[in-house]
C-alpha cells in the first residue's frame, strides 16, 4: 500500500501491520529526540502524521486547540504531571486506530471516551489481523497501560516491541552456551518485519489442511495423547494453601494496625519484611516498625531515588535506575541503624527491580523496557557482586524458584538461570517457523514444550527431566507481574499441523508422573489463567454472550473469571463479574481458599486493594490508596490520601 505524499493519516484506517512499524518507528524517533530535549508534543494522533515527498512519515507540529481524548494518556485527561511516557500512550493509541480503523475507547460521546481511557482494558487487535501472534496485543497493552511507570521506558521501546513481535518463530534445536543475537534496527528491521509478514500470511491464508514436511514438527501419526485422567494422584502432591500469611483474616475487611502521618505527600512502598517497612519520598529512604509503624531511624537520603528495596536480615538492599548519566546504583544498608554501608555503581544498565532469593540480592532491569539487552546480577547481603548475567530485555525473576528467565521478545530461545551462581540450568530454542516456543514456570520445576511440538517435558529445577505428557502444552501467560504456577497447566495440541494449542481446553499435570490430573473443556476458556496459592483463576467469556459463526461466544466488553480447585480442577465459583477491575494493571496477591486478594487502579488513577468471595463472587471488602500497595511481610501497606501510611492486618 502507498501512502499520497503530502496527506496525513487521518483518514487512513486498517493499514497492514508492518506498514504501521515503520510509521510507528519514525514517529517514534522524533518524540525520543524531543523529549531528550526537554519537549512534548502532547498531540500524538493520525491527523498529525503526514506524508512526505519521499512516502515517509513525518510528526507534525503540536496543533493548537481542545485536547483529541481519543488519543489522550489517563495523566493528560486528569490535569496530572506528564512526561514523555504520554506521548507513548498516544502513539499507542494511533497505532491501534492505523491497524483496526477503530479508535481503541470509541463511545458516543466525550465522557464514554474519557471512561475508556481511565478504566477499560485494550481491546485485541487480532480480530482485524487474525495471523499475528498475542503478543501484539501485550504490547500494545503495556504501551497504554493506565499507569505509566508500567509503559515502554521510550518512545523507541515501544516502536521496537511492536515491530519484533511481528516476526515469525523462528527453529527450536538442543540449546549449547547461550547465543545473544543482537537485534535488527532501522531499514534492515523493516525489511525483516516486512519477509515476516509475508511468511506469516502464507503459512496460515488456506485451509487448515498443512502438511507438516519441512516444518519440523511431526506429522499427525507421530502425535499421541496422554488424556487418561489420574485423580487420585492429587492426594500425594503437597499442597500449599498458607492461607493467613498475608491477612490475619481475609473474609472481614481488614483494619489498620496502625496509621503513621508523613510530610511531603503519600510516600512509595518499596520493600520490607516482617519487622521493618521501607518507604521512598524523592531521594529519601524511610524505615518503620512493622509492629508499631513507629520510625527506626532518621530518613536517609540516598541522593538517587531508590525504585525497590529488599531486606534480608540485618541488611537492606535497595537498587536506583538510570537518572543521571549512565548508571544505576545498588544500596547497602544497615536495617537496624539505616547506615549505609556501601554504594555499587552499575555503569549502563538501567536496574529496576531487587530480591532476595536465599542469601543472595538479585537485581534485574526492567522487564520489557525496550533496551537492547537486559541484564541481572546476585550480589551477597554485604554487597560483593557474585555473578552477572546478561541476555534479553524480557528476563524477569522468580524469586520462590531461584530462577531468572531469560525468554527473548521474538520467542527464539529461552534460558531459565539459577540466582546462586548466574549458571543456566536449562534451555531451549525453537526448532519450526510456524510454531511459538511455550515453557512455564511452576512451583518446583519447570514446563517445555519439547522439540518436536509433541507435548510438554518436565525438569526440576535443577534442570533434570522428570517426565514428561505427550499431546499436550504449556499454556498461560507468565511474566514478572504473574504468580508462580502452583502445578503445569497445560492445553490439549490439535490434531492438524501444526499442532496449535486447543485454547479451549486446560488440564494440570503431575510433575512426578506426567499425568494428567484433570481437565476442563469449553468454548467459554481462554490462556489467561493464574495460580493463587491452591487456587485457579481461568479467565472465560461473558456467560451472557450470544455465539458467533465460528461457535465462539461473542466479545461484549466484560471481564470474568471462574476459579478451580487447582489440584482437583472442581469449579468453586460462578463467573465473577471483574469489569472494570480486572482490566487495569491487575495484580493478584494472595488466596485463603475462600476468597481472593488483589489490587488494581481505579478509574480516578488511585489504588484499591479488593476481595471477592469466592463462592458468590460477590465483592467482600476494597481499601482505596494514593500510590500502590506494598505487601510485606503477610501484610497490606498503604499510602493513604491523607499523607499518612497504614499497615493492615
Amino acid at each position: 500500500m502507498q501512502l499520497e505524499p503530502g496527506s496525513n493519516l487521518g483518514a487512513v484506517a486498517g493499514l497492514p501491520p508492518v506498514l504501521v512499524s515503520q510509521v510507528a518507528t519514525a514517529v517514534a524517533g522524533a518524540l525520543d529526540h524531543a523529549h531528550a530535549q526537554g519537549f512534548l508534543h502532547g498531540d500524538v494522533r493520525p491527523a498529525a502524521i503526514e506524508i512526505g515527498p519521499t512516502g515517509q512519515p513525518v510528526l507534525g507540529d503540536v496543533a493548537i486547540g481542545a485536547l483529541d481524548v481519543r488519543y489522550a494518556a489517563p495523566e493528560r485527561i486528569r490535569g496530572g504531571q506528564v512526561d514523555g511516557r504520554a506521548d507513548q500512550y498516544s502513539l499507542a493509541c494511533t497505532v491501534f486506530r492505523l491497524l483496526t480503523g477503530h479508535d481503541p475507547f470509541p463511545g458516543p460521546d466525550r465522557a464514554a471516551v474519557v471512561a475508556g481511557h481511565l478504566g477499560q482494558p485494550v481491546a485485541s487487535v487480532l480480530p482485524m489481523h487474525p495471523y499475528l501472534g498475542p503478543r501484539v496485543d501485550e504490547v500494545l497493552g503495556q504501551a497504554m497501560a493506565k499507569d505509566p511507570g508500567y509503559r515502554f521506558a521510550s518512545c523507541t521501546a515501544f516502536a521496537q516491541a511492536y515491530a519484533a513481535s511481528l516476526v515469525p518463530p523462528r527453529p527450536m534445536v538442543p540449546v549449547g552456551p547461550s547465543r545473544r543475537r543482537p537485534w535488527l534496527i532501522g531499514v534492515a528491521a523493516a525489511v525483516v518485519v516486512a519477509l515476516a509478514a509475508a511468511v506469516v500470511l502464507v503459512v496460515t491464508d488456506g485451509s487448515d489442511d498443512v502438511s507438516a514436511e519441512g516444518g519440523g514438527g511431526g506429522s499427525v501419526s507421530d502425535l499421541t495423547w496422554d488424556d487418561t485422567l489420574y485423580p487420585q494422584e492429587a492426594e500425594s502432591i503437597q499442597h500449599t494453601l498458607r492461607g493467613d500469611e498475608l491477612l490475619r483474616t481475609i473474609g472481614g475487611r481488614p483494619t489498620p494496625l496502625w496509621t503513621t502521618p508523613m510530610s511531603g505527600g503519600p510516600p512509595d512502598v518499596v520493600g520490607g519484611d516482617d519487622q521493618i517497612i521501607t518507604l521512598r519520598s524523592g531521594t529519601y529512604l524511610i524505615g518503620l516498625a512493622a509492629a508499631t509503624g513507629a520510625a527506626t531511624w532518621p530518613p536517609v537520603d540516598l541522593q538517587e531515588a531508590p525504585m525497590a528495596c529488599a531486606v534480608h536480615r540485618n541488611r537492606i538492599g535497595c537498587v536506583s535506575p538510570v537518572s543521571t548519566g549512565s548508571d544505576s546504583s545498588v544500596f547497602i544498608l544497615d536495617s537496624g541503624t539505616g547506615k549505609l554501608l556501601r554504594t555499587i555503581k552499575v555503569p549502563n544498565r538501567d536496574l529496576r527491580t531487587i530480591d532476595v532469593v536465599g542469601d543472595r540480592l538479585v537485581v534485574t532491569t526492567q522487564f520489557g523496557s525496550g533496551a537492547d539487552t537486559g541484564f541481572a546480577a546476585g550480589y551477597t547481603t554485604e554487597g560483593d557482586e557474585v555473578w552477572t548475567y546478561e541476555g534479553d530485555q524480557n528476563m524477569y525473576l522468580v524469586p520462590s524458584q531461584g530462577l531468572l528467565v531469560d525468554g527473548s521478545i521474538d520467542g527464539d530461545e529461552v534460558n531459565f538461570v539459577g540466582t546462586d551462581d548466574g549458571e543456566r540450568v536449562l534451555g531451549a530454542e525453537r526448532v519450526s517457523d510456524e510454531r511459538d516456543l511455550t515453557w512455564a514456570v511452576f512451583r518446583g520445576g519447570i514446563a517445555v514444550q519439547n522439540p518436536t511440538w509433541t507435548g510438554t517435558d518436565l525438569y526440576d529445577l535443577e534442570g533434570e527431566k522428570v517426565s514428561s505428557v505427550a499431546g499436550w502444552e504449556p499454556t498461560g501467560y507468565q511474566n514478572v507481574y504473574s504468580p508462580v504456577f502452583a502445578l503445569p497447566l497445560l492445553s490439549r495440541l490439535k490434531e492438524r499441523s501444526p499442532h496449535f494449542r486447543d485454547e479451549n481446553t486446560v488440564a494440570a499435570a503431575n510433575p512426578e508422573t506426567g499425568h494428567l490430573l484433570w481437565r476442563v473443556d469449553g468454548p467459554e476458556l481462554t490462556r489467561q489463567m493464574v495460580t493463587l496459592e491452591d487456587r485457579l483463576l481461568l479467565k472465560v467469556a461473558d456467560p451472557d454472550a450470544g455465539t458467533g459463526p465460528d461457535g465462539e461466544p461473542e466479545s461484549t466488553g466484560r471481564e470474568f473469571v471462574r476459579v478451580h480447585d487447582v489440584y482437583t480442577g472442581e469449579t468453586l465459583s460462578p463467573a465473577i463479574d471483574m469489569t472494570g477491575d480486572v482490566a487495569v494493571e491487575i495484580y493478584w496477591i494472595e488466596s485463603d481458599g475462600t476468597h481472593l486478594v488483589y489490587n488494581y487502579i481505579d478509574d480516578d488513577g488511585g489504588y484499591a486493594d479488593i476481595a471477592y468471595r469466592i463462592e458468590t463472587g460477590e465483592k467482600a471488602w476494597e481499601i482505596t490508596a494514593t500510590n500502590r500497595s506494598g505487601y510485606p511481610g503477610g501484610a497490606i501497606v498503604v499510602a493513604g490520601t491523607d499523607d499518612s501510611v497504614s499497615l493492615y492486618r
